[in-house]
């Protein structure tokens, strides 16, 4: 097994430097920033779902995928994410949601969109 051995400090400022870079860029500036402890993930939160898809192409992340959750009973969550792991770092981009619906209509939205397994 061979030991990773991150330097957090650079791993912190390279990334600090991209996420600048891209609200310099136009993308929005994230409501939510978190950097682990170890600088082993790194993930932006951002209000809008529709600008996932401007940051992923701002940090070179590959396409968002969306997922959707049960919470409890009619509650829901959909989450549209954007990651990538690089160098030992998670790095993402999200933007969850709640929502309230019943089963049966998550599964007929997502039978219309084509998402049903």
């Amino acid at each position: 097994m061979t030991a990773t051995i991150v330097n957090i400090e650079a791993v912190r400022v390279a990334v600090w430097d991209r996420l600048t870079a891209a609200v310099a860029a136009g993308c929005p500036v994230p409501t939510t920033l978190y950097v682990a402890k170890d600088a082993g993930r790194i993930s932006a939160s951002v209000s809008d779902p529709e600008t996932v898809a401007m940051w992923a192409d701002a940090l070179g992340l590959p396409a968002p995928t969306m997922r959707v959750y049960q919470v409890e009973g009619d509650n829901w969550q959909r989450c549209i994410e954007a990651e990538t792991r690089e160098n030992g770092v998670w790095l993402a981009v999200c933007h969850i949601e709640a929502f309230t619906a019943t089963a049966t209509d998550v599964d007929n939205l997502l039978d219309t969109i084509g998402g049903a397994q």
